[in-house]
């Protein structure tokens, strides 16, 4: 093997490593901060969903001494040009700031208000959905917007998929005949 051959070799062994270091960078990045996030904006006080701009690792030579920066808001394009000093929450704890996260928290423990089944909230499963306590509508929680997820939560009963679909297919077919499987009624039936 001639001098050249080795140099090229080494070459080519020293840049797989880059990539590898890269990718790696990369999966760690999206690992930890993939996902829409919910903070609480330091302009308004109210929540706003955001999203990390990950391919900002992938991109950016030395991506490890970047700080990290918003690719999305709920609150832009009108305050697109804010300081993004939420940031700060997500790097403190980028878990508890995931809206899944959030919503898996405020679904544990509970109930159906249906049926009286547990909820149980599985990346693989149906998404529970949630009863508006006065106008009992009914909506699926993955369907509405994050920086809305926590007032929701606060007026809402959660229910399990079965029922939520029953009970659209009830709605939206007022003359068929359902059999419900539960063996109580609402709480609601009760006045």
């Amino acid at each position: 093997m001639t001098p050249a051959n080795y140099l090229l070799l080494t070459l080519l062994v020293v840049f797989s490593i880059y990539l590898l270091y890269r990718v790696a960078l990369a999966a760690r990045q999206f690992l930890r901060f993939g996902g829409k996030m919910l903070v609480t904006c330091p302009e308004t006080k109210r929540p706003a969903a955001v999203a990390v701009d990950n391919w900002r690792a992938v991109r950016t030579p030395l991506a490890a001494s970047q700080p990290l920066q918003l690719n999305a808001c709920s609150r832009w394009p009108e305050r697109s040009d804010c300081a993004q000093q939420c940031l700060c929450q997500i790097e403190d704890d980028p878990e508890g700031h995931r809206v899944w996260t959030i919503a898996s928290h405020w679904f544990e423990g509970k109930a159906c208000a249906y049926c009286g089944h547990p909820i149980e909230l599985g990346h693989f499963e149906h998404a529970p959905a949630l009863m508006d306590a006065q106008k009992k509508l009914l909506q699926e929680w993955s369907s509405l917007p994050a920086e809305k997820l926590q007032d929701a939560f606060a007026s809402s009963q959660p229910v399990c998929w079965n029922c939520f679909v029953t009970e659209t297919f009830i709605r939206d077919h007022p003359g068929r005949t359902v059999v419900r499987p539960w063996k109580h009624s609402p709480p609601w039936a009760h006045n």
